[in-house]
């Protein structure tokens, strides 16, 4: 996997911003899914949140701060009812760059 450089990060970050703000718009099937963690992503630059990754392309991005939560759902998918508390995430032992 190929690692991203700071300012690469920094381009993409406003758009990953109007992407969530984009996605909370639409309306998105809700039934019951359960997300099953797959790791915690390694984040090389970002020290004010993290990004823990579950199996089928979810990942909840957390900002410690004020405990916002923000989860992405791949396109299609369906939106769970039940999203986990920070302190259910993964150990950073699982992790892997992004």
């Amino acid at each position: 996997m190929n690692k991203i450089t700071r300012s690469q990060f920094l381009r993409l970050l406003p758009a990953a911003g109007l992407l969530l703000t984009a996605c909370a718009e639409q309306a998105s099937p809700t039934v019951e899914v359960q997300l099953v963690p797959a790791g915690t992503a390694a984040l090389d630059y970002a020290q004010q949140f993290t990004a823990t990754k579950y199996e089928g392309g979810y990942t909840l991005l957390s900002i410690p701060a004020d405990g916002a939560q923000f989860l992405v759902v791949p396109e299609g998918a369906a939106v769970p009812t039940d999203v986990p508390d920070e302190d259910e995430a993964p150990d950073e032992q699982d992790t892997e760059p992004i």
